[in-house]
Formats: C-alpha cells, structure tokens, sequence
C-alpha cells in the first residue's frame, strides 16, 4: 500500500517471548528514516495493549517525502528490535 505525501502513517510494532506471549518491554522507541535518508524526528510511542505499540509518522508536503521510508521499534529489557518500511507515492501537486 503506498501512502500520499501529508499523510499521517501509523506503524506498528508486536513485542513477545519466545513461547509467544505477548510482552511489554522496559522501554520502546520508535525511529523512522525518510527517503533522502534523514532521521526524523519527534515519534511518540503508544503502548495499544499488551506487547502491542504503534507510532505516528507525519510525512511533510514536499515532492522528497516521495519513496520509501524505514521505522525501527527498539526496546530495553529485554534487547530487542523491529523494523519494516512504507511507501509514499509521488504527487503532481508537489513536484
């Protein structure tokens, strides 16, 4: 699914142990990367249930926020980490 640019993405990260029970780590963080390779920052993280935690990443009205990003869950306690990436579609109103 590609997303447009202004949109707001929310992404999500599940934490569990390795019998599969659901976990909630000492500490979350969420990071994100633009296309142009840029850290962005300001992401909050929101714990929705037990292991379950998601983050909202704003993605500006410019024609750079085209392509793929890149987000990371990292947690403390026990050490763990999770990534995957989004796509924004080029627009014609932001060439």
């Amino acid at each position: 699914m590609a997303y447009d640019i202004g949109d707001v993405v929310r992404v999500h990260a599940v934490f569990s142990d390795e019998s599969g029970t659901l976990i909630d780590p000492a500490v979350v963080v969420a990071k994100a990367i633009n296309p142009a390779g840029g850290s962005v920052g300001g992401l909050f993280t929101v714990r929705e249930a037990a292991g379950r935690y998601y983050a909202d990443v704003a993605v500006p009205l410019a024609a750079a926020s085209a392509g793929v990003w890149y987000y990371r869950f990292e947690t403390t306690t026990p050490s763990s980490g999770e990534e995957s990436q989004f796509t924004v579609a080029a627009s014609k109103f932001y060439p």
